[in-house]
């Protein structure tokens, strides 16, 4: 069956995924927050780039550190757009079965709720890399990457439930 061909079903919007539109919207907003606020105290000059061991190997300008730190949670509102318009056309995912009539209701909903177990993880994940941003631009080293590889665990984990699920529905 083509995405097309698939049937027509609305998911329902719950007071829940509500909850999480506005806290991963607020989310993203705190971010950009952040960085306008960091970015009038960062030193003259900012560390930009890092080796392998967190040493910085290249510098900018603050105005350098606004535009680039803006790019993150500019980069996840694109992407909290564009998965809340994927709620709206659950037909036009990628799903890892055939959807027909008899299983396109449950699919759908498993669909929505990775949506919007997405929406969370990316969130927390992009909070956890500016964090890191921000930090460094003061400490000048970069630390954390265990914090970035443990904030990957639920976006992950997400993927791999949706699948299970989706297949044992099928």
């Amino acid at each position: 069956m083509f995405k097309n061909d698939r049937p027509k079903i609305k998911i329902p919007y719950s007071r829940k995924h509500l909850f999480i539109d506005i806290f991963t919207f607020l989310g993203i907003l705190s971010m950009a927050t952040a960085v306008f606020v960091a970015s009038k105290y960062v030193p003259e000059k900012v560390p930009m780039h890092f080796d392998l061991a967190g040493n910085p190997d290249g510098f900018g300008s603050p105005g350098e550190f606004l535009i680039l730190s803006l790019l993150l949670p500019g980069t996840l509102f694109l992407i909290w757009n564009i998965l809340l318009a994927a709620r709206f056309f659950p037909r036009i995912i990628n799903y890892p079965v055939e959807i027909n009539e008899a299983n396109a209701a449950i699919q759908y909903k498993l669909a929505g709720e990775l949506l919007y177990n997405l929406k969370i993880s990316l969130v927390l994940l992009f909070m956890c890399i500016e964090t890191l941003i921000i930090q460094s631009a003061f400490s000048g080293r970069m630390n954390g990457t265990i914090l970035i590889i443990t904030a990957l665990i639920p976006t992950i984990y997400s993927v791999v439930i949706f699948t299970i699920r989706s297949i044992r529905n099928k």
